[in-house]
Parts: C-alpha cells; structure tokens; sequence
C-alpha cells in the first residue's frame, strides 16, 4: 500500500526529475529566470516603478509552471514551454523597453502564436478529463477542447485589456488613427448613419484653451481588439491543421506541442 508524498516530498522529487531528465527545461527556466531579474534590475534603477512592478509579475510565472504541472500532474514539452515563454519576454520588453513601438507587428505575433500555445495546452488539459489520446474519438474531443480553450483564454484576455482602460485608466488596447467614421449616434437613431470621409485633422480643445492635434481620427481600442481576436483565431486554426494532419498521418505530434498527463507509475503521489 502506498502512501501519499507530502508537498515538500512532491517538490524534491520534481526538482530531480528537472535535474535528471529535463535538463533542457531546466536550463530554458533558468535562462528566464535570469533575464526577469536583468530587466527587473534595470526598471528599479531606472525608477519605472510601474514596469518594475509588471516584470516582477513575469518573473512569477516560473513559480506558477512547477505548480502547474505538479498539482494537475502533466508535463509540459519542451517546445510548448519554450513557446510560451516568448509571451511575457515579448510583452515585457513591448511595454517596458519600448519594442511594440519599434516593432508594431510584435503584438499581432504574440497574439498569433497565444492562440497555438493555449490551444496546444487546452488539448493537453482535456485529457485530463477524456484520457490519453488512444482513439480518434478521444483525439476529436481533446482537438475541439483545446481549440475552444483558446478562443475563450483570447476573449478573456481582451475583457482584462479593457478592464484595464477602463477602471485603470492605463492603455492596454492600442490606438489607431483613422481616416473615416460611419457613426448612428451623430445621426440620432437607428435608422440613419452619418458617414464622414477623409478626416485628415482632428481637434480637441481643453477647458484651459490648450488644443491637442491628431493627423486624422483616433480608434481607442476597437480596432485592435478585435484584430487581437482574429489573430488569436488564426493561431488555433494552426493548431487544428497541424494535429489533424499528424494524426492523420499516424504521427502524435501532439506529444511534441501539448501537455501530456503522467500514468498511475510516473505520478508523484
């Protein structure tokens, strides 16, 4: 008869499992380890106290992986970690160091493979509830899973951006200029629409006289969210077309880029 390992049992054990066999995950761990605390560095002594304070909360991802993966009792593949990570580094050095603005198609790509990664953890989360992938009736199942997973974790990232703008009053949805508005509201109903074209200047006047100038007409998030959404879209379809030609071709490349549940004899219990 066995008996359950304590927590600190359960920890010892997963720290020489990462020693012994997943050296790579250890060392891709460590190397991001090391770069949240370089960037945390630079932020506090550069007194950016609010993005010191964001790449503290990237630093606690490496916290929430081993707790992850020993309380649901799977593992992450090597590539689906190394993946995952370009989020936080991506968004950290975005916002922090300024690259969305030396890059303006960083965010659309975070957002594009967010949508593989989280479909790619979906499906390995589904069998934790269907069982390993040993037929194609349980492949369905864990492929739809993880696909709808994805789109829902897309959605509820862009309510907390908006959450953000709006209760925070900081911007997390990206603005864009615009050349053109079709708006029911300037009309005063339904069933009319005032349609301006070729805005090349907007004003706005402050209560103390001073004018602020845009070249054009500023979106304050609309179009970026759902952009958002739509590459979000496009990096689970990926995944619906990458799984179902691997297993159409007798291939389990699931195994590369999900998460695999651990049997009765590999369980740390």
């Amino acid at each position: 008869m066995t008996t359950k390992m304590s927590i600190k049992e359960k920890i010892k054990s997963y720290l020489k499992e990462l020693i012994n066999e997943r050296k790579i995950i250890l060392i891709t761990l460590i190397i991001y380890t090391i770069f949240c605390l370089i960037a945390t560095s630079i932020l506090l002594i550069t007194s950016r106290y609010q993005n010191s304070l964001y790449a503290i909360l990237t630093l606690l991802i490496i916290l929430a992986i081993p707790f992850v993966e020993i309380t649901l009792q799977i593992r992450i593949p090597c590539i689906l970690l190394g993946l995952f990570l370009i989020i936080p580094v991506g968004a950290l050095l975005g916002n922090s160091f300024n690259l969305y603005t030396l890059l303006p198609w960083l965010d659309d790509f975070l957002h594009t493979i967010s949508g593989f990664i989280f479909a790619c953890i979906g499906f390995g989360l589904a069998q934790i509830f269907i069982g390993k992938v040993n037929n194609p009736k349980k492949f369905v199942g864990c492929l739809l899973i993880g696909f709808i997973f994805s789109l829902a974790i897309g959605l509820l990232w862009e309510m907390i951006e908006y959450a953000g703008t709006v209760f925070l009053k900081i911007d997390m949805q990206d603005d864009t200029i615009i050349n053109e508005i079709n708006s029911f509201l300037l009309a005063g109903n339904h069933y009319e629409m005032v349609k301006i074209k070729d805005i090349t200047q907007t004003i706005i006047y402050y209560q103390n006289g001073e004018t602020f100038v845009i070249n054009g007409y500023l979106d304050i998030g609309l179009q970026d969210t759902l952009f958002d959404m739509f590459v979000c879209l496009i990096g689970a379809m990926l995944y619906l077309i990458l799984l179902i030609i691997g297993y159409s071709k007798n291939k389990e490349i699931f195994k590369v880029f999900c998460p695999s549940i651990l049997t009765k004899e590999d369980k740390l219990c």
